[in-house]
């Protein structure tokens, strides 16, 4: 039998191509794209993109984000964030000598000097593809689902679990994909345990490693802006864990507690925060533009845990509606509290009004349980 060898030696340059670019997906395997993905992640000098947001609750989009990041090695970084079309956006800055994060609406800038710093004490880690890439792959086992375009481009699809060890994580499930071409990551899913949709994020518009200038990075500080210039102190976002008398002393509203709680159960520890603490940390939990004050009631039952959160502030109980999915109206003392799902749905959140008082109990305990609790504060 006569060998053709021209013919032999294509087949074999086009079997080490596959291999080298994994263009072939019946020579693709999960952990070779992995593999691809962190290598491009290493190779990186630059980088700019769009992320897209997308939240839901019960099947309906609740909320959307959009971030635009600039990026260069080694501390460099430029980020706006925003919440809707209207709003201007959260600036935040790094670059060789501070870091800053400016909220226009306030006209308030928060600002790190990096000399003399730790590596580790700073207002944010500027990589933040890094970040989102460690956050979304570690502790999670990956399996191929197969290819699908998305937003034009060619990608592989990766199924992620949670580890056996039930390591606690947003969804039970997530799922990214992959570009082909360039091996970053370019959408990303999260879904709860019962595979209903929690998040999608989307990458778009991706240039890396095209020389980005250092000016490019460089901050003009607004006039009349408030600067404030974070100290050490400032950057622990832990709270002191206190006995229940002194959390009375730390607020100016009467804390509740209930009259019963489920047989095993035992107040632990209280925490106080509130936008009075500092203006970073006031920033950084949500409620900048808000003054708030609450205080923290941890349950504990051997390994299980009950939290109760009281909130004095102007914003009330949420809005979510009694009709979604997952979503119970449950009457305590003839006012109106909802019950619904959190943390990927492995506890569950009652929240209810109290005068000017938001009340929530947090935890894996059932409906009926939840009823009583809130029905015995005094």
């Amino acid at each position: 039998m006569m060998i053709d060898f021209e013919k032999l030696s294509v087949v074999f340059v086009l079997a080490i191509l596959c291999t080298l670019s994994l263009g072939c997906d019946e020579k693709v395997n999960t952990d070779d794209i992995l593999s691809k993905v962190h290598m491009r992640a290493d190779s990186l000098e630059d980088y700019s993109y769009t992320v897209h947001v997308n939240s839901y609750l019960n099947g309906s989009n609740t909320e959307k984000y959009e971030y635009s990041i600039i990026w260069k090695k080694p501390m460099f970084m430029k980020g706006t964030f925003q919440t809707s079309n209207i709003d201007s956006g959260i600036e935040m800055i790094s670059n060789r000598s501070m870091q800053l994060i400016y909220n226009p609406e306030s006209n308030i800038v928060f600002k790190k000097s990096l000399y003399n710093t730790s590596y580790d004490d700073k207002l944010f880690e500027p990589n933040l593809y890094s970040v989102f890439l460690n956050e979304t792959l570690n502790g999670m086992s990956a399996s191929l689902a197969g290819s699908d375009i998305i937003d034009g481009s060619d990608a592989y699809v990766l199924l992620l679990n949670p580890p056996i060890n039930g390591t606690e994580t947003i969804g039970e499930k997530s799922k990214i994909w992959v570009d082909k071409n360039n091996w970053m990551v370019i959408r990303y899913e999260i879904f709860d345990k019962n595979e209903d949709l929690l998040f999608v994020v989307r990458i778009k518009n991706i240039k890396i490693n095209s020389t980005i200038p250092e000016n490019h990075f460089d901050f003009e500080m607004p006039k009349e802006s408030t600067v404030v210039v974070v100290g050490e102190g400032q950057l622990s976002t832990e709270l002191e864990k206190m006995q229940l008398e002194d959390s009375r002393k730390r607020v100016t509203f009467e804390i509740l507690t209930p009259d019963y709680v489920p047989k095993g159960y035992k107040l632990n520890y209280t925490t106080v925060s509130s936008s009075m603490d500092t203006q970073y940390l006031s920033f950084i939990y949500g409620s900048f533009s808000s003054p708030y004050e609450r205080v923290t009631l941890v349950y504990t039952n051997g390994n299980n845990g009950m939290h109760v959160r009281e909130t004095l502030s102007e914003r009330k109980t949420s809005n979510i509606d009694c009709f979604e999915k997952d979503v119970s109206c449950i009457d305590v003392n003839g006012i109106e509290g909802k019950m619904y799902p959190v943390y990927g749905g492995n506890m569950k959140n009652l929240e209810w009004q109290s005068g000017n008082i938001t009340i929530s109990i947090i935890s894996s305990l059932n409906e009926s349980e939840s009823k009583s609790i809130a029905e015995s504060f005094s």
